[in-house]
């Protein structure tokens, strides 16, 4: 539950039910992108809260996984709050991170003497799907459903 997108949860950052989520939209590209601390909804999860839950996890998977290897399975604005909190960005971004839909990215803690370094290795890499494609192109498939090619006269 705690690295849910946006919206799945309140400021308090307990889950909302699944039959009563609130409909957020786009909320990347709402009205108000430079209010990062006004929920969308009552009782919502605003960027801010977001970002603190993201941090969190974040933190404490450092703590109890140091030196270790960890997968973590997320939705694209997880990742993009990820790199605000690896990289200290502040509240009001004037780029954006795209992730593609299973985009693999991946992230090193650097061990130093005195503080903590991140390092990305890569982002968006999409290897794991080639073969897929190859296949879905021999067997005349586009995006997993048959693909009839139009007549020729």
């Amino acid at each position: 539950d705690r690295i849910r997108e946006i919206g799945n949860n309140r400021a308090d950052h307990t889950p909302w039910p699944s039959d009563d989520l609130p409909e957020y939209g786009d909320y990347w590209g709402s009205e108000r992108p430079f209010s990062p601390i006004t929920p969308k909804y009552p009782e919502g999860e605003s960027l801010m809260h977001f970002r603190i839950r993201i941090g969190t996890f974040l933190e404490e998977l450092v703590e109890k996984h140091r030196a270790q290897t960890v997968v973590v399975v997320c939705h694209g604005g997880v990742i993009e709050l990820t790199y605000d909190h690896l990289f200290n960005i502040g509240p009001f971004r004037r780029a954006e991170v795209w992730t593609k839909n299973t985009g693999i990215t991946r992230f090193e803690l650097v061990e130093h003497p005195n503080r903590e370094m991140w390092r990305l290795h890569y982002h968006n890499r999409m290897e794991h799907l080639i073969s897929l494609e190859t296949e879905n192109k021999k067997q005349g498939t586009k995006n997993g459903k048959q693909h009839q090619q139009p007549a020729t006269k």
